[in-house]
């Protein structure tokens, strides 16, 4: 993510009143995986944080469901995306908040137009939930405030705090989410997650039909519990 902010402070004054929570990174991808909206924002406080959470999301949102992590830029939410019909997916749009304020103004003027038709296209495909992930910081959010009202107000819109990454033994969603995940696998090829977390040290045969997409949701998911 990389962008010029250019008269951000002359603004932020103008910034209107928004229904946003506060949220660690586990947060953001709960909201991706199984969230209210398939729209979801998530406000960090500096790019290097964004980059930490494109980082983060690529594994802990197929820990919490049955979904692939990809990429879209920007200028393609509003050209070419039509999401996967196949696939549950979360897209994440790194470079939503890239660019000049006159470029940032009309690619939000363009989101917040393009709002229900978003939304129609990521619905539409059923069982595969597909999500949008804007990734933003806190310097061009009253740009956005001003240019996206109609888009904020259909969206989850998330302020990333700074710690901790790891799921809490008091966010009761995120660890039924992850202990779901983790013995669904289980049951599915009769492994235990430490039978598979020998395996992996000692280069042993996975159990046959194990997909790299379900590996990346074990791992992720056991490594977040192991954590509380």
């Amino acid at each position: 993510m990389q962008h010029a902010e250019v008269g951000v402070e002359s603004k932020a004054a103008a910034m209107p009143e928004m229904d946003e929570a506060s949220g660690w990174f586990d947060d953001v991808a709960f909201a991706a995986a199984q969230g209210p909206s398939p729209l979801v924002i998530a406000v960090c406080r500096q790019l290097h944080q964004a980059d930490e959470l494109h980082s983060w999301l690529r594994s802990a949102i197929p820990a919490m469901a049955a979904m692939t992590v990809s990429q879209v830029r920007a200028a393609e939410v509003l050209t070419s995306f039509v999401g996967a019909p196949q696939a549950a997916t979360a897209w994440i749009v790194s470079d939503a908040a890239d660019g000049t304020d006159p470029e940032l103004a009309a690619r939000w003027q363009g989101f917040n137009q393009a709002r229900e038709v978003l939304r129609a296209q990521l619905l539409s495909h059923g069982e595969f939930r597909q999500a949008l992930v804007f990734l933003v910081t806190v310097s061009r959010m009253p740009l956005i405030c001003a240019q996206a009202p109609d888009l904020l107000s259909v969206a989850e819109t998330i302020t990333v705090t700074e710690e901790p990454f790891a799921v809490g033994s008091d966010d009761a969603s995120l660890v039924s989410a992850y202990k779901r995940a983790v013995s669904e696998l289980e049951t599915k090829y009769g492994l235990s997650t430490d039978e598979l977390q020998d395996r992996l040290f000692d280069r042993e045969p996975l159990p046959a039909g194990l997909s790299q997409v379900e590996l990346n949701r074990w791992n992720a998911a056991s490594q977040a519990l192991r954590r509380l």
